[in-house]
Parts: C-alpha cells; sequence; structure tokens
C-alpha cells in the first residue's frame, strides 16, 4: 500500500459488495493517494473539498465555486479510476470521502476509516 499516514479525512469504497477486506483497503488507500497527488497533497484535498461546498467552511460563490467543483469532479473520476485499477467494474461503486474533525496541519492519531455507524450522511461525499 502507498501512504499508511493519518490523513485528516476517511475513504471508505461503496457499493463493491464482496471485496475482500486486504483489496477494500488497497483501492481505499490508492484513491486518496491518487486523489492527494492530482490535488496537491492533504493540505489540497482538503481545500478542494472545502471549496466545493461540501466541508464545513462557507460556501464559494458563483463561477468561483463552479470551478472547484468541476475541478474536484475531474480528479475524483481520476482518482476512481485508479483506485479501482485491477478490480472487476462495478457500476454503481463509488469512493466516500468525509472529513473527520482533524485539520490538515494538525494529523492526529486515530483510525481514519470509521465504521458504518459512525460515518454521518451530513459531511459525506460522494467521490466518483
Amino acid at each position: 500500500m502507498g501512504n499508511l499516514f493519518v490523513r485528516p479525512y476517511s475513504i471508505v469504497l461503496c457499493q463493491y459488495p464482496a471485496l475482500p477486506l486486504r483489496d477494500r483497503l488497497i483501492a481505499e488507500d490508492r484513491f486518496g493517494s491518487a486523489l492527494e497527488n492530482l490535488l496537491g497533497g492533504v493540505t489540497g484535498v482538503w481545500a478542494a473539498f472545502q471549496a466545493t461546498g461540501m466541508g464545513d467552511e462557507p460556501v464559494l460563490a458563483g463561477a468561483v465555486q463552479d470551478a472547484a467543483l468541476q475541478r474536484w469532479a475531474r480528479a475524483a473520476q481520476s482518482a476512481r479510476l485508479t483506485g479501482l485499477r485491477g478490480l472487476a467494474d462495478v457500476p454503481g461503486a463509488y469512493f466516500e470521502l468525509q472529513m473527520t474533525e482533524a485539520s490538515p496541519g494538525n494529523h492526529r492519531p486515530e483510525v481514519t476509516r470509521p465504521g458504518k455507524a459512525e460515518r454521518s450522511d451530513e459531511n459525506a461525499a460522494r467521490a466518483g
């Protein structure tokens, strides 16, 4: 696997049934690494996520937000392809990204892939 450090967000592969845990974790890590490469690292992912209006920060207006959404969509689609590389194509499979309480500059040593009961829909975003 690639980066095994604690990210200030969790990534979960959804709607991909019967995938062994090891393969799921590898796919989630590949997705995160690809997104970070495309958006300028962990801080870039966090900033791009916030700029789309899906995060907790104030929403940008008009053309600036539209550009942020387009940039996010392109990066998420490319990262999805990377994350699913080597796996069977499952229509509807997507990666969910959720910001944790940690900010990009304050990495906290905690589990970054919370269980289903711990994920909330209000801060969750579907990527891909």
